[in-house]
């Protein structure tokens, strides 16, 4: 693109549904060429994806994506073989404001993840939750929810912070093959402080028909026969303008991730029994080297300097995966 646009919607057209696990869109600036490799910490702007069951991402009415000129579109395309050669032909279309248009607000996606799930074998009701904590005044208009063949129920709720608890969004029976993103009938004023939360229940057990094998411990993955936990959250931040952009409102809500990931009983922090999954085994064998005030809980502080000792890969994984997020 020789200009900058905005975007208002972008959906996908999928020749072989059996193979795409999913999609996943973003901007990158002008320094990358067709062809280039460019993971999701070096993305800007979501643009949409694409999941079984899912439609098209269309933007509220005055919201929009800005798409900056000579920049490029990012894919990360997940694949799962099914037994026999298949060649996949994913189109995408991307629809604009007109020329000299523009909305007035800026439509942003972050994605609330918990990497360190651990669903024991044979066992037909397992719960996990994680969330995120907004920092600013925000807007809350759509959800995604995100898992595998062994989800089996999905809920997202808000608690503010004055501890009272409101559901947004209950899928009682998930189902894999139907991912679709739900706009609430009203969007939803949050305040400062609130945590979004999201709860997942999944069925590893021979009783669920499309689990690929009940025999084996799951955790994280992104294979199909592997399992996520990822509720992707589109709202606007309330103080925000097309002409008065808030980029680090985001990265103030995404340095809350991996707290919402662990911390089971909402107190803000995290208590050694919380530590789980590969990270959280780390963790708890230098505990008593993080918890550095000794009180027997890591806070916020002491969880961003051990952040800083995690290999880089895992760390970047873990801290920098929402920008891969959906609309």
């Amino acid at each position: 693109m020789t200009e900058g646009r905005w975007m208002k919607a972008t959906t996908f057209r999928v020749t072989d549904r059996q193979a795409v696990h999913h999609i996943l869109t973003g901007v990158v600036d002008g320094e990358f060429k067709t062809g280039d490799t460019a993971t999701e910490t070096q993305w800007g702007a979501s643009l949409g994806g694409y999941g079984p069951g899912r439609g098209s991402n269309i933007n509220p009415d005055d919201h929009g994506v800005w798409v900056p000129p000579s920049g490029g579109v990012a894919f990360q395309n997940h694949y799962t073989p099914y037994g026999r050669e298949t060649v996949e032909k994913t189109q995408m279309g991307m629809y604009f404001y007109p020329k000299g248009q523009e909305p007035k607000y800026v439509l942003r996606t972050m994605g609330i993840f918990d990497f360190s799930i651990v669903i024991p074998a044979n066992t037909e009701e397992h719960h996990e939750q994680a969330y995120l904590q907004f920092p600013k005044d925000a807007i809350i208009y759509g959800l995604t929810p995100h898992a595998h063949h062994r989800g089996s129920s999905a809920s997202v709720s808000v608690i503010y912070p004055d501890g009272r608890e409101q559901m947004l969004l209950s899928l009682p029976r998930y189902d894999f093959n139907w991912q679709y993103e739900y706009f609430l009938a009203e969007p939803l004023k949050i305040p400062a402080g609130t945590k979004v939360v999201t709860r997942y229940t999944y069925d590893n057990s021979k009783r669920n028909p499309a689990n690929p094998d009940p025999n084996k411990v799951v955790t994280w993955g992104e294979q199909s026969w592997e399992e996520m936990l990822a509720t992707y959250l589109h709202y606007r931040w309330v103080d925000e303008t097309v002409q008065d952009q808030r980029p680090d409102y985001d990265k103030q809500l995404q340095a809350t991730l991996f707290m919402g990931a662990m911390d089971d009983n909402f107190d803000g922090k995290l208590q050694k029994a919380e530590l789980k999954g590969q990270t959280g085994d780390m963790m708890a064998k230098f505990f008593g080297v993080i918890d550095k005030n000794a009180d027997g809980a890591l806070d916020p502080d002491e969880l961003r300097e051990a952040q800083k000792l995690m290999p880089r890969r895992r760390q970047s994984a873990e801290t920098e995966a929402p920008k891969a997020g959906g609309n």
